[in-house]
């Protein structure tokens, strides 16, 4: 499969954000960007790395937060904290992969060859939601429908483009 991944690197410690873009920057299907929400090419990430400083415990209000703007991308955290208990909160929070600093590239190089094989082909191209409405009978159903599900869908979706489409029968 040659799937290219859209990889975000969210990494605060310099030396580490460094070498992870280096060992990516060898990989021919990994396209890096240095934030999240780069305009350069307005898809969202597919995989964030993140990094977890230790004692401070923002890596678990980051991981929420991120899981709810990004639910099909998949979150990677470098730490170097090998408490297991940690590890099990960062994975409930919302990680996908767990490693442990100083990072071993191939152990990255491989997660990431995992997700992409695995991951639907339609991932990369998925930039919104459609909604339709069908009226089996004409009347005012499918109306009522795409009017009160308008205001919900654009609480409910960030980032996304949202159509809905009345269909009159």
């Amino acid at each position: 499969m040659s799937q290219e991944l859209l990889v975000t690197l969210d990494i605060v410690d310099e030396i580490l954000a460094k070498q992870v873009a280096q060992e990516l920057a060898g990989l021919p299907y990994i396209r890096i960007e240095e934030r999240i929400g780069a305009p350069a090419t307005g898809l969202p990430p597919q995989v964030i790395v993140l990094d977890d400083l230790p004692g401070n415990g923002e890596i678990f209000v980051k991981l929420t937060n991120l899981r709810k703007r990004f639910r099909e991308g998949a979150l990677y955290v470098i730490s170097p904290e090998k408490n297991p208990e940690h590890i099990i909160d960062v994975m409930k929070a919302g990680a996908m992969e767990y490693f442990i600093n100083p990072l071993n590239p191939d152990k990255l190089r491989s997660a990431l060859e995992r997700f992409r094989t695995q991951a639907p082909a339609t991932v990369p191209l998925t930039r919104g939601v459609q909604y339709s409405f069908v009226s089996s009978k004409g009347g005012l159903g499918s109306t009522v429908l795409a009017v009160n599900t308008a205001p919900q869908s654009e609480l409910d979706v960030v980032d996304r483009i949202v159509s809905l489409i009345r269909v009159v029968g």
